[in-house]
């Protein structure tokens, strides 16, 4: 039973020992503010948010990355008030956002992040944790990491290079890098082979054999047909 998720039929009755797993669990503690301090983090999320004032933000997660406190996240509002804008435009900055669009994209991957988190406390003595700033370790992109660069779309580039294994390659590469994942060339080796198989004269290159037009075999052309001219 520990390790099945019961249903409501056997909450309702009682049965499959979802009492007994209610009697043997112990109930978890309530979350704790984490110490002051200034941590590593993951930027894991951003996006707009609103208080219950109805005041406007935009909602940054961080979620620490190592020590005793890894997993736990602490939230930062950066107001969109008049007030409070220059200080929020200097901050969303870090994170790559330079105009209301960006606010409504997806941040980029993979940031990291050292946050200085300060304990506050409530007039009823409660506390919570207050970022107090933040510095992005590695620059943010201000592009899309998905768009190709200027040299990909050289108009004076040859056409027999434009496409190749190596551009894909490379282009791969920046592409992982821009998310922060590990590069692996073999998992766009197949795409790429698949890409380039048939070159302009017709030749299936991962086929071995010259086709017609569009992956026709030039052996399926009628020869006496007029419009075979259309396939070579």
């Amino acid at each position: 039973m520990a390790n099945q998720r019961p249903r409501l039929d056997d909450i309702l009755s009682g049965g499959s020992g979802f009492d007994d797993l209610w009697n043997t669990t112990d109930a978890a503690g309530e979350f704790q503010p984490i110490p002051s301090g200034v941590y590593r983090c993951l930027v894991a999320d951003g996006k707009l948010s609103e208080a219950k004032t109805g005041t406007p933000s935009f909602k940054v997660t961080f979620e620490v990355l190592d020590g005793d406190h890894a997993g736990r996240k602490v939230f930062h509002d950066l107001w969109l008030t008049p007030k409070a804008l220059p200080t929020s435009k200097r901050d969303l900055a870090k994170l790559g956002i330079r105009n209301p669009a960006d606010m409504r994209r997806p941040l980029p991957s993979g940031l990291v992040a050292e946050v200085k988190v300060a304990l506050r406390s409530e007039d009823d003595g409660s506390t919570f944790n207050r970022v107090v700033a933040f510095k992005v370790l590695d620059e943010a992109p201000t592009v899309d990491p998905l768009a190709p660069d200027e040299d990909d779309l050289d108009p004076d580039e040859d056409d027999e290079d434009f496409g190749s294994h190596e551009d894909v390659r490379r282009f791969a590469e920046r592409v992982a890098t821009a998310r922060g994942e590990l590069f692996n060339p073999d998992a766009v080796k197949v795409r790429a082979v698949e890409a380039d198989a048939v070159d302009d004269d017709g030749f299936d290159w991962q086929a071995g054999e010259q086709r017609g037009a569009k992956g026709m075999p030039r052996d399926a052309v009628d020869p006496d047909d007029d419009r075979r001219s259309r396939y070579r």
